[in-house]
């Protein structure tokens, strides 16, 4: 493939000459002999990889503020690269020294001699190369670290997805679609962000969506998605904005199934249900027990009659706390929900300990003998 290089001068015989002496590296060359700055600009920047050989000294234009627009140009396009070697009668050390300190690459002093010229447009064709061929590497190196982190993600157990600014899904792992229980075609045509959630959930997240687009940090919140077969998910969700240039361009998410917590939470919170409600029975019990011993003080002929109706309305509930609380410490339990039920349990323990020993120390009491109080752990 020839090589771009463009030449820029207001002076067409100039130019004209200069396309005489080079028709010997037309084969190599793609050249272009342009006396309009103007057409000069679009080209090269519209262009591919160029070579550009400039005038310092043009009518109305010059020649410095010329190469720093187009080079500000291309490199707002970042499609190509451009070196720009300037021309001008100046022969001065100065005026090379201020031509390559505002910007352009080479200098090559009028008249140009071609030999000279040839060997200049090589060096930055050199120079082109080794750029774009840096360029290239670096797009590789990127394209295979994203491919990496894609690999990555789709072996992450949680969903991932990213959306446009619209909330069309652009890109999905494969949690994601075998958690909803569909395919990836079905996945990206059939569903968008807000879809994915459960009806009721459907206004938060595009409350969410707006606040993201102002900027706003929002942290992690309890959802539900809902899957193709109607099942809805309990669901963690974590969403932030893609911004590009101070703008929002998409959403990015994090979405975590916590239906099994949830499980958990709940069969929590019906032993907890049911330890308060044995704890109100162990409580009326041994408020019932201190009334029996009283009895037992008041009433010795009774004794045995009372101790096995104490022995019959306390010990079946303990020991169905006892059994109860050792069920709980066997499941998945927080740190302090495991406080709670050990406590419970102790007590239980130490209470029907207590009583099977009072129940015994009752038998061989006498009337006057004082009865002891068992006690109780915090």
């Amino acid at each position: 493939m020839k090589k771009q290089v463009v030449f820029v001068d207001d002076e067409r015989p100039f130019l004209e000459g200069m396309r005489r002496n080079l028709l010997d590296m037309s084969d190599i060359w793609d050249m272009h002999f342009l006396s309009d700055p103007a057409a000069a600009h679009e080209h090269i920047v519209n262009g591919p990889d160029a070579v550009v050989v400039l005038d310092w000294m043009m009518p109305n234009v010059d020649g410095l503020d010329f190469a720093n627009t187009v080079r500000e140009a291309v490199a707002q396009r970042d499609e190509s690269f451009v070196y720009i070697i300037l021309m001008t009668a100046k022969r001065d050390a100065s005026d090379a020294a201020v031509a390559l300190e505002s910007g352009v690459d080479d200098y090559i002093a009028k008249p140009v001699d071609m030999r000279e010229l040839k060997a200049r447009i090589h060096v930055g064709e050199r120079l082109i190369a080794s750029e774009r061929l840096t360029r290239t590497r670096a797009d590789l190196a990127v394209d295979q670290s994203e491919e990496r982190l894609r690999e990555t993600v789709e072996m992450l157990p949680e969903i991932v997805y990213e959306t446009d600014a619209a909330g069309i899904i652009t890109f999905v792992n494969r949690k994601a679609y075998r958690t909803l229980g569909c395919s990836y075609v079905e996945m990206m045509n059939a569903y968008d962000l807000v879809s994915m959630f459960a009806p009721e959930e459907r206004d938060k997240v595009e409350a969410l969506k707006e606040r993201l687009k102002n900027q706003e940090f929002i942290g992690s919140v309890e959802s539900a998605i809902r899957c193709k077969n109607g099942r809805i998910i309990p669901v963690i969700h974590h969403m932030s904005a893609i911004v590009r240039d101070d703008k929002v361009v998409g959403f990015r998410g994090l979405i975590i199934d916590i239906a099994d917590r949830k499980e958990t939470e709940i069969l929590f919170k019906r032993a907890k249900e049911q330890t308060d409600r044995t704890n109100t029975e162990l409580y009326q019990a041994v408020q019932l027990t201190n009334k029996m011993f009283a009895r037992i003080e008041a009433e010795c002929e009774t004794k045995n009659a009372m101790i096995a109706r104490v022995s019959d309305e306390i010990q079946e509930p303990i020991a169905l706390v006892i059994d109860t609380t050792e069920q709980l410490l066997n499941s998945e339990l927080d740190d302090q929900q495991r406080h709670y039920v050990e406590t419970i349990n102790t007590n239980a323990v130490a209470l029907a300990i207590a009583i099977e020993d009072i129940v015994k120390y009752a038998k061989s009491v006498t009337p006057d003998t004082p009865i002891p109080q068992p006690p109780l752990h915090d």
